[in-house]
């Protein structure tokens, strides 16, 4: 579950309700398998902001268990030492490669997203050493 609201901080997920994440059991045994992977991040990436408005490090909605990313990502930090965060050092170049093949009808999109994505990144390695 921390690992699931630490993504939704860093892509800014706004919609993650009790609907859109789950579990798996064994259909024969009914034994508890482990967390559904993530689906259903459509309301994510600043999806209903204009590029030019995009402020990576801003506060923005969160659900289900806080209102605001920046309370959910509190009650996640724990999650953050159990993560190896180094493994995001470059994501921004692997993201843009990604978006650059979208088209966005926005020219700048992909670099704007790119950077908001390795903003997050960067502050929440800074929040690991801050802990430690």
């Amino acid at each position: 579950m921390q690992q699931m609201m630490l993504l939704d901080y860093l892509i800014c997920n706004q919609d993650r309700h009790f609907g859109n994440f789950g579990a798996i059991r064994d259909a024969v045994t009914l034994e508890w398998v482990g967390f559904a992977p993530i689906f259903d991040s459509g309301t994510s990436l600043w999806f209903d902001q204009y590029a030019s408005k995009i402020k990576a490090l801003a506060d923005a909605p969160a659900k289900p268990f806080a209102a605001t990313q920046q309370a959910q990502l509190a009650l996640a930090k724990d999650g953050l030492q159990t993560l190896n965060l180094s493994a995001l050092n470059g994501c921004k170049d692997e993201v843009l490669a990604i978006f650059e093949q979208a088209h966005f009808g926005e020219p700048d999109r992909a670099n704007i997203l790119a950077d908001a994505l390795a903003a997050r990144c960067e502050f929440l390695q800074k929040e690991v050493l801050i802990s430690k």
